[in-house]
């Protein structure tokens, strides 16, 4: 009995090995699986360290988030007024009550259910839609469903409403509300926001006034023409003409515009010469018609001269 019991031991241990044969065999494979991966192109294209999956643009390094930006228009959850829908695009800093019209463009900011175009019951003593009155303008009917009471329309997405925006092709024009006369210049530093054709800012021009070099040759000839390129069209109001002041000549010039505008004056030192009306050109002209004695000839700059200028604003 004794030997039969030793043969089950001598089982056991045969029975031990096996087992120890197949841990090792499972290992390896375990070891196998535990290998690196060297390439995450797959995952994370931009190689940002954001899996593809909530990455807003994987194939932009600097891309938002999911989990910060659900909608993924770059406006953090934070302050974006609406971050399941990429197309609202106002935040709380622009939009106090997210009601997709800024700040500028509400006459209340802090309700949402007052903006421009929202229905405005009567007698309540709200100007709900901005008009500047209570109620509906004289002469509506709210029941006729009429186009009065659609929403304005935001082609852009920029907050301001075709209404007052400047351009609404183009969420970066101004409004009416920051640029009355539309032309690019914010009313706080437009010389003339009543008139588009003034494009001068204050930041340019503190006085708004601009004094354009138009320098000049040496000596000018009979028949000569010379041009000067403003750069953009603006109101010219004065031309400015150093000419003969070495020897105290004057000339008669054909002054002209590429708006189609031209006159006869006098040239001499330092002459100055009022345009009026202003006119509105990018480019003029000035031809010698005579003057310069028997030469024909006018010296036209002297030191500190800088032949003829152009005052615009």
């Amino acid at each position: 009995d004794d030997d039969a019991g030793d043969d089950d031991d001598a089982g056991d241990d045969d029975d031990s090995g096996d087992d120890d044969s197949g841990d090792d065999d499972s290992g390896d494979d375990d070891s196998a699986d535990d290998e690196p991966i060297d390439d995450w192109s797959p995952f994370d294209a931009d190689e940002d360290g954001v899996a593809y999956y909530l990455d807003c643009d994987d194939s932009d390094p600097a891309s938002t988030v999911v989990p910060i930006d659900a909608d993924c228009d770059g406006v953090l959850f934070s302050v974006d007024c609406d971050d399941s829908n990429s197309t609202v695009t106002t935040t709380a800093a622009t939009d106090v009550d997210c009601d997709g019209f800024v700040t500028a463009a509400d006459c209340d900011d802090t309700n949402p259910a007052i903006y421009p175009g929202a229905e405005d019951p009567e007698g309540d003593g709200i100007d709900s839609d901005c008009d500047g009155a209570d109620g509906s303008p004289s002469g509506d009917d709210d029941d006729a469903g009429d186009d009065d009471d659609a929403a304005p329309i935001d082609a852009d997405g920029d907050g301001w409403a075709n209404t007052v925006d400047c351009d609404d092709s183009d969420p970066l024009s101004t409004s009416s509300y920051t640029d009355a006369d539309c032309d690019g210049v914010v009313t706080a530093l437009d010389c003339d926001d009543t008139d588009p054709s003034v494009m001068i800012s204050t930041a340019y021009a503190p006085d708004c006034i601009v004094v354009h070099d138009c320098n000049g040759p040496n000596n000018l000839y009979v028949g000569q023409t010379l041009t000067c390129d403003l750069g953009a069209y603006y109101n010219v109001f004065s031309v400015g003409i150093s000419a003969g002041c070495n020897d105290g000549e004057t000339g008669e010039y054909l002054l002209s515009m590429d708006n189609g505008w031209s006159t006869t004056i006098t040239g001499s030192c330092n002459s100055t010469h009022a345009i009026s009306p202003d006119q509105f050109a990018s480019r003029m002209n000035i031809t010698m018609l005579s003057g310069g004695g028997a030469d024909s000839l006018i010296s036209w700059t002297q030191s500190g001269s800088t032949g003829w200028s152009a005052q615009y604003h």
